[in-house]
């Protein structure tokens, strides 16, 4: 339920960004003030308790955003998701805001895992693949897992494509069990 709120707010945010060259900027600002949030505890506990009125809230949450250097447009979002007791979402909503500037730019994110640390021409390599598949220019977020033995694990979305040394093992071992 919570992520479909949140949605509902990215969508509101989208729409009034008014030139896609700010949509990266705006992404970027909601994101920094995620993290601030999430990696806060006492952020965390200004925004939960109930004994703090919302006009100071909102007000300490503009100086906040303003120190820490966010655009005027993430500054009132921040200080209207307070007013409406939807700030605990700012996680979400960053998330679900930045897959909608991309998708809105034609452009797409993919959470590749490899085996191994991938060489800056097998990365161009794997994004022109990925590009030419979606029909997007994605941008790759690489990460190593030996755990994997060897290929990759790639998500974009909810696509998940995973080559993989062990899912391939995995799959023999199926077939073996199963005496096909």
């Amino acid at each position: 339920m919570e992520s479909v709120i949140a949605k509902r707010y990215a969508k509101a945010l989208l729409g009034l960004v008014e030139a896609n060259t700010a949509l990266e900027a705006v992404a970027q600002d909601l994101s920094g003030l995620a993290e601030a949030y999430s990696s806060n505890e006492d952020f965390q506990l200004f925004i939960k308790e109930p004994k703090f009125q919302l006009a100071a809230k909102a007000t300490s949450m503009g100086q906040i955003t303003k120190e820490l250097g966010f655009g005027e447009l993430v500054q009132k979002f921040s200080r209207f998701l307070i007013s409406k007791h939807r700030f605990e979402l700012i996680e979400l909503i960053a998330v679900a805001f930045d897959r909608l500037a991309l998708e809105r730019l034609g452009k797409g994110r993919a959470q590749v895992t490899a085996s191994v640390e991938l060489s800056e021409t097998q990365l161009k390599a794997l994004a022109k693949q990925l590009s030419d598949y979606t029909q997007k220019d994605i941008a790759l977020e690489v990460t190593v897992d030996p755990s994997i033995l060897g290929g990759a694990i790639t998500k974009i979305g909810s696509l998940v494509l995973d080559g993989s040394v062990k899912n391939q093992l995995n799959q023999i071992r199926e077939t073996i069990s199963r005496g096909t």
